[in-house]
């Protein structure tokens, strides 16, 4: 068995269940799974673990938590693929909380100040809306509140966007 320390920040909590121990606990730490993956030789490989533990302490001067992956058997032999060597720097993808009701929108939809979007209503009228974003990479963001999904949000940049001016909207109305 291996063990690799992944560091997950304080704004990366609320996306996975990480087994957080406590006394008197009634229910079973959640165990989540984890691939990771490292690039040798040009190649990507990748081995499956869980997350077993974290360290229980938040480090000073990053503010991270540590959670513990354990990958059973990283040393044995898979055809086309070398062991998890000790060392090795990896990505981890790990298995996340199931969350309802969340929108993807690319990130050009964003106006005024990253937390507004343009709603177009069913009189073709632009809206704006406040919208709280869950998560977010360059390209796009997952929004859990503000837009529900199947409405028509503006995703192409307007010169003076104006609450309430026509637009003519590319797509099916809901």
């Amino acid at each position: 068995m291996a063990e690799v320390r992944l560091p997950v920040t304080s704004d990366q909590l609320d996306l996975v269940a990480l087994p957080l121990s406590y006394r008197d606990a009634q229910d079973p730490d959640p165990r989540p799974g984890v691939t990771l993956g490292a690039q040798l030789g040009g190649r990507t490989y990748q081995w499956q673990g869980e997350i077993v533990r974290t360290e229980g302490a938040f480090d000073d001067e990053t503010g991270t938590l540590y959670a513990i992956a354990e990958v059973k058997d990283p040393y044995g032999y898979r055809e086309g693929a070398p062991p998890l060597a000790v060392g090795l720097f990896v990505q981890a993808e790990i298995e996340g909380r199931e969350r309802s009701n969340v929108v993807g929108l690319p990130r050009t939809a964003l106006v005024q100040g990253a937390y507004r979007v343009l709603v177009v209503d069913s009189g073709d009228q632009p809206r704006f809306r406040d919208i709280a974003v869950l998560r977010g990479d360059r390209e796009q963001v997952f929004v859990s509140t503000g837009v529900e999904p199947g409405e028509r949000v503006i995703v192409s940049a307007l010169d003076t966007p104006v609450e309430g001016m026509r637009v003519k909207a590319i797509g099916p109305r809901p």
